[in-house]
């Protein structure tokens, strides 16, 4: 090697001038990373409520629009229904008695009550009065004069009410008769109508309004309506408010400092929203506040953090060496996770090649065993597969007279337990549905099993074995029901229904029954079909079968244990027709 790579072990080690320990590094680091976040929250927050305070502004706007459409919505609606009224038929053949009863069951339903004035003053009708009682005159006002005048309605402001004693706004109609005003209608809804209005319409918390009448005269208000109702609001504030909407800074009849929104209702009435400055200022208390503890706790969990840091530092190298010994020995390596993200990497990678190494060592012996698993299980399906040939074609050799007899018989039979074998390599060798089972066996016998072949029962899913058995059963009744039974016949059906039953295990219960068809006899000779539906098969499922050849049709009835059907686990669930 030459000079320059050997290394002078105490120039290594001399000290620095201005040398720093690895907490203080990482705290210099860690302030120098929180001072520009922390500028940058303060800046963010001014700029956040200076934003939300024009959106304060702009939502007390938006209230106080709003109620103002809420109040005339529902002025409009007694004024459309006073206009109804006015143009009755009993005014303008005068049958005010008529007319009284019919404005009264109004009055009833809305409140407030009705009165109809005639060009002299004189009250003709009052529903707050009963019919036919003496009535006074009504105040000769500007806005029943106007009401004559014009032909038009109007709406007055909050009067005191002579027969009422309450103060309430109304609604004047023109009732005209021939192009003339002969009467005014005239309607007081509810004192509290307006207010029940601002109470149904949202505000924020802590937030308030108010409505007042073309006189400045409070007619609701959100809060302590009892005591301010039908006083006059300061006329200095009704200056302030002379358009038709606006925003101002104000103070409430509380003397509480408020920014407030009003809009001016069709019928030149004022809506007022206002919230008071200390419950618009609350939300940024709060959120100035959070975020100075959130700041606070940053900063003592980032100094904690890189303490834990320059402690962590010492040991990463340590662990490497420690893990490259272990996977040298053959040993899993686990590496946790260190403050170095180059020893984070190395180790890492240490850890993986360890369980690489280990799980290809775990996945070849798992695959050996596999494969012995997989061989032992297709020698003992094999095995069974030809046990079952084996049987089906001595059977249906010994019920043939010829090879010519047994070898149509035999094929048909090899290829029902083929079809049943299909639908079991489709789940697995798992189960098979006894709807999907009677469906492709029946489609070896009729194109469209739905048309003929009516299934009602519940949704049972068959074990292997009770699917190739089931199969063969279902072939053989379906090929006895195309040559003699009910499917030999155009309009023949075959009706396959099943159940469970608890007497007292569960049991199954299925029957074939054929309909439709040309009349059946009992068989006198026995072939490998009748042995198969009769007795083979019902042994095999531990059950019994029985049959009739009835004079509707023949039918096969099977009964047998659940546990020989369905796996274990599996239920069959809910009734249905299929």
């Amino acid at each position: 090697m030459g000079e320059s790579a050997i290394i002078n072990p105490r120039a290594a080690a001399a000290p620095r001038r201005w040398a720093f320990s690895v907490p203080q590094l990482l705290t210099l680091v860690t302030m120098a990373t929180l001072a520009p976040l922390i500028l940058f929250g303060a800046g963010a927050l001014f700029l956040w409520d200076r934003n939300e305070r024009r959106a304060d502004v702009a939502r007390l706007s938006a209230h106080a629009e709003a109620l103002a459409q809420a109040v005339d919505r529902e002025v409009r609606g007694y004024r459309e229904i006073v206009e109804g009224l006015a143009s009755s038929p009993d005014l303008r053949s005068r049958q005010t008695a008529s007319f009284w009863d019919f404005a009264q069951s109004v009055a009833r339903h809305l409140g407030g009550h009705f009165a109809l004035i005639d060009p002299t003053m004189q009250q003709v009708v009052n529903t707050s009065r009963p019919a036919g009682s003496p009535l006074p005159s009504a105040r000769s006002t500007n806005e029943i004069k106007r009401a004559f005048e014009s032909g038009s309605t109007i709406i007055t402001n909050y009067e005191q009410r002579s027969v009422t004693g309450r103060k309430q706004f109304t609604i004047l109609a023109p009732v005209r008769e021939s192009g003339q005003v002969q009467y005014v209608l005239g309607y007081a809804p509810p004192t509290d109508a307006i207010q029940g209005v601002l109470k149904e319409t949202y505000r924020p918390e802590g937030w308030f309004a108010a409505v007042l009448d073309q006189n400045g005269t409070i007619v609701a208000r959100s809060r302590d309506y009892d005591e301010f109702f039908g006083r006059p609001a300061a006329a200095s504030f009704i200056a302030r408010i002379n358009d038709s909407s606006g925003n101002i800074q104000s103070r409430d009849l509380q003397g509480r400092a408020s920014t407030t929104s009003w809009h001016t209702a069709r019928d030149g009435w004022k809506i007022i929203v206002w919230a008071p400055k200390d419950v618009l200022e609350q939300r940024t208390g709060y959120i100035v506040q959070a975020l100075g503890l959130t700041a606070l706790a940053a900063i003592l969990m980032s100094l904690l953090a890189s303490w834990l840091a320059s402690r962590l530092i010492q040991g990463p190298a340590q662990r490497l060496v420690h893990a490259a010994r272990g996977l040298g020995e053959g040993q899993t390596v686990k590496f946790a996770p260190t403050a170095m993200k180059e020893a984070n990497a190395v180790g890492a990678s240490l850890s993986e090649a360890s369980e690489l190494i280990l799980r290809r060592e775990a996945d070849l012996i798992a695959s050996q065993a596999h494969t012995n698993l997989i061989m032992r299980e297709l020698s003992h399906r094999s095995k069974n597969l030809l046990a079952l040939v084996q049987a089906i074609a001595r059977q249906s050799a010994r019920a043939s007279s010829s090879f010519a007899d047994f070898q149509p018989r035999f094929i048909e039979r090899l290829q029902s337990l083929s079809m049943s074998h299909d639908l079991l390599i489709k789940t697995d060798w798992t189960s098979v549905s006894i709807k999907d089972l009677l469906s492709e066996q029946m489609r070896t016998f009729i194109d469209n099993p739905d048309t003929r072949l009516k299934m009602t029962g519940e949704h049972l899913m068959l074990k292997p074995e009770a699917a190739q058995n089931l199969g063969m059963v279902f072939h053989e009744l379906g090929s006895n029901a195309v040559k003699h039974g009910s499917l030999s016949s155009p309009t023949g059906v075959v009706h396959v229904k099943w159940r469970i039953e608890n007497d007292p295990t569960p049991m199954l219960s299925l029957r074939w029954r054929e309909e439709g068809g040309p009349a059946v006899h009992a068989p006198t000779s026995r072939g490998f079909g009748t042995i198969i539906i009769e007795k083979l098969i019902p042994q095999s499922l531990h059950g019994k079968a029985e049959t009739a050849w009835d004079a509707e049709g023949f039918s096969w009835t099977l009964h047998a244990p659940m546990e020989s059907i369905a796996r274990a686990g599996k239920p069959a669930t809910g009734a249905h027709d299929l």
